[in-house]
């Protein structure tokens, strides 16, 4: 791979006008039923989202190339093309071998997730008590909150804000209520009812 690797893998930054990027970001899917990836920029950052997974930061190394930090091997670089059909080459773990999805479209502006730090997501997790079913909110495969109801089955959860998600697939959003530093609080809106639950003791 030569340089590409090297300054992909090394955490070389490069300086790069976040209007050059711009044409690149949307989603990209693998095949025509594959993994999606979506490839955008929020409050100055670069991130990347597989699927139903967290939000990875990114970083430009030029050339369209980008890293996931000084802690990952992984890699990809886009191919621009003229009908903005352009081609992204993940190389996870630094591998020769790339997996190449298509930018099929924009991204849908329901369908971009807020960026919540770990540390705020982890302020979530616990047992909540409401006039109905338990509801368990849980840290998730790739860093994905969760929400599980008596007797049901866990649901992951996509962030709307910092403190907003979005129930995937059942129509329900939940709304966590930090209160003097601690989250004690939620509401399920759901067919236009709500529901509240409080913490219950540890």
């Amino acid at each position: 791979l030569g340089c590409d690797r090297q300054a992909a893998c090394s955490g070389v930054l490069a300086p790069v006008d976040a209007g050059t990027l711009a044409p690149l970001f949307g989603v990209y899917r693998v095949g025509e039923a594959g993994v999606s990836r979506r490839f955008f920029a929020r409050d100055g950052k670069l991130y990347t989202i597989r699927d139903d997974g967290a939000p990875l930061e990114v970083f430009a190394a030029g050339g369209d190339r980008f890293f996931y930090g000084p802690n990952s091997l992984t890699w990809f670089r886009v191919e621009r093309r003229p009908d903005g059909a352009h081609a992204m080459e993940m190389h996870q773990n630094g591998d020769e071998a790339a997996e190449r999805a298509t930018r099929i479209g924009d991204i849908p502006p329901e369908a971009a997730a807020a960026v919540v730090e770990r540390a705020v997501l982890l302020s979530y997790v616990g047992r909540y008590t409401t006039m109905g079913p338990t509801v368990d909110i849980a840290m998730g495969e790739g860093g994905v909150l969760t929400v599980q109801l008596t007797d049901q089955p866990a649901i992951p959860m996509r962030p709307a804000s910092a403190t907003e998600f979005v129930v995937e697939g059942v129509g329900a959003r939940i709304v966590f209520h930090p209160e003097n530093g601690q989250v004690n609080r939620l509401v399920i809106h759901q067919n236009g009812r709500e529901l509240e639950g409080r913490r219950a003791p540890r």
